[in-house]
């Protein structure tokens, strides 16, 4: 499959677009949800807002539009993954966001229940940005933590990519994007900063998984949160590091994976899968 992978990639390089159409949108999951999650999109004298689950109110500002419905409505994969989000999230306390972005998934907890507290990790400066004044508008600035900074396998300084569309790649490829130090930490040494550890994390880190997990390994050995985990298939290729390893890394703690959909699933089927990015539960 690594090599279906590269192929793919090599023929989107030369395809005419009327021959990639009919296959870009189930490749970047532009696809019905098999899972749904109710998303009433409006606006008032406040701007626009989305009633999410009949149940928050999310506020956002006019730039964060696509943001959000992408996540919401028009990406099928991603409102699978909100769906499954919710679903895990119903008895957790504390997230740990890594790769948080704009912040939406640490709002959507912390909008579930007024005693709800997460940890916003995010190393781009644009991202991290929007993030805090999500948090604003949703009057979540007390209890969103958020932490300009990169995760890994243990705390310092590191080389990443800052890509034009705003996401830092850590490790990221020469070529692509600008070349920036960003400061990093590990899971398990903000564990031991704060005194807390997390009863749910969601991990999206542009192909830097692997390291993430290894910096967490005695919450995962002691506690084994659940993990709301987007895969990077291609991206930790590219690093020559296999996805399979990754897994075997969770697996060796005792987790099991599902589909966002609620689906078992096999090692072999995610490391093997043609998707770019594979979002599942390990549980």
């Amino acid at each position: 499959m690594p090599l279906q992978r590269f192929i793919r990639r090599q023929a989107a390089s030369w395809l005419p677009a009327w021959v990639k159409a009919p296959f870009r949108a189930r490749r970047v999951g532009f696809r019905a949800p098999e899972t749904g999650v109710s998303a009433v999109f409006s606006a008032d004298g406040d701007g626009p807002f989305v009633i999410i689950d009949r149940r928050m109110r999310l506020r956002f500002r006019a730039e964060d539009s696509d943001d959000v419905a992408f996540l919401l409505r028009d990406n099928g994969e991603s409102v699978e993954e909100t769906a499954s989000f919710l679903s895990v999230a119903s008895s957790a306390r504390l997230l740990f966001d890594v790769g948080a972005a704009k912040g939406v998934f640490s709002e959507i907890f912390c909008l579930l229940d007024p005693t709800r507290q997460a940890v916003a990790f995010e190393p781009s400066p644009a991202l991290a940005d929007s993030a805090a004044a999500l948090a604003v508008i949703n009057g979540c600035e007390s209890r969103i933590h958020l932490r300009r900074c990169a995760v890994g396998a243990k705390a310092g300084s590191h080389q990443a990519r800052l890509y034009p569309w705003g996401y830092v790649g850590v490790d990221g490829p020469d070529g692509e994007g600008a070349s920036i130090q960003v400061d990093m930490t590990s899971i398990d040494e903000e564990i031991e900063q704060r005194g807390l550890a997390p009863d749910l994390l969601k991990i999206d880190v542009e192909g830097y998984e692997y390291e993430v997990l290894l910096g967490a390994r005695r919450l995962l050995e002691q506690r084994k949160p659940p993990i709301c985990l987007e895969l990077h298939l291609d991206l930790l290729e590219r690093r020559g590091i296999e996805p399979r390893g990754v897994l075997s890394e969770l697996e060796s703690h005792g987790y099991r994976f599902r589909s966002c959909a609620g689906h078992p699933l096999r090692p072999s089927e995610i490391a093997g899968s043609m998707n770019a990015v594979f979002r599942l539960v390990a549980f």
